[in-house]
């Protein structure tokens, strides 16, 4: 096989039929899940659980954030300097 040329397997572009399977699966279950049985299965779980299980979902709802990049030449933090003083030396009461 010369070095750089796919000379088997699928085509470049084709999808995966096992990942195409799997996801129809997945929608036709979430299809036949109402509204209703969510919120009725959120309310039977702990206010821990149904945190976990908000921020979970919102990951598939929202876009993931990006860290912000410095300006060029610019820092986003400064740096802090913490000084400590002995304060039991120089007092005689």
């Amino acid at each position: 096989m010369a070095k750089g040329i796919k000379t088997g397997g699928r085509k470049k572009g084709t999808p995966n039929k096992l990942s195409t399977s799997i996801r129809e699966t997945l929608a036709d279950v979430l299809n036949d899940y109402t509204l209703e049985s969510l919120k009725s299965d959120l309310s039977d779980l702990t206010p821990y659980e149904r945190i976990k299980v908000a921020t979970n979902l919102y990951r598939f709802a929202l876009p993931p954030i990006k860290p912000e990049q410095p300006e060029q030449g610019k820092e986003l933090i400064k740096p802090i300097t913490v000084t400590f003083i002995d304060g039991s030396k120089g007092s005689k009461d």
